[in-house]
């Protein structure tokens, strides 16, 4: 049996609409905080809002003028590698499960979440920009929550190849 391989890029029409809707946000509540005539603390709060949002817009149109032809995700027979987690490959030795999450009143999955072996997570390192999200998951768990939603694969997708490679390993 042939077991297949997986690469995933970001998807353009993904991080198209991300900065679409970031930019629109940021551009509301410049307008609500430009409403509010008098300084207080919530004119303040809708201007940090507001730049948190061009920030992230900036991230999305970074990612989509830089990662033409970037693999992002990739499962082949070393292992599950995703760039933004993490220089290295994670081998399917160290990975006790590959299973898709759905967020809280999501009504489909948008990510994988990945058990990997505690023995491994303690020598495990993650990028800085993946510890900021993921810190909870390492620091009390080993599930690692990888999503999938910029992605052109699906978190479907990336389960039924890991499950493939983790019925194969030893």
């Amino acid at each position: 049996m042939v077991t297949p391989k997986l690469e995933s890029h970001y998807s353009v029409l993904a991080l198209i609409s991300g900065v679409a809707f970031c930019v629109g946000g940021g551009l509301a509540l410049c307008f609500l905080a430009g409403v509010i005539a008098r300084q207080s603390w919530l004119n303040s709060a809708l201007y940090a809002c507001a730049a948190v949002a061009f920030g992230v817009a900036l991230i999305y149109s970074y990612r989509l003028l830089t990662s033409k032809g970037h693999v992002v995700v990739s499962l082949d027979a070393t292992g599950f590698r995703d760039t933004r987690l993490a220089r290295t490959v994670i081998p399917w030795s160290a990975i006790r499960s590959v299973s898709p999450y759905i967020l809280y009143k999501a009504t489909s999955s948008t990510g994988v979440a990945l058990t990997i072996d505690p023995a491994f997570r303690r020598g495990f390192s993650m990028r800085l920009g993946a510890r900021l999200f993921n810190w909870t998951n390492l620091k009390f768990g080993s599930v690692v929550y990888v999503d999938t939603r910029t992605l052109d694969a699906d978190s479907d997708e990336v389960s039924r190849v890991a499950a493939s490679y983790l019925s194969t390993r030893t």
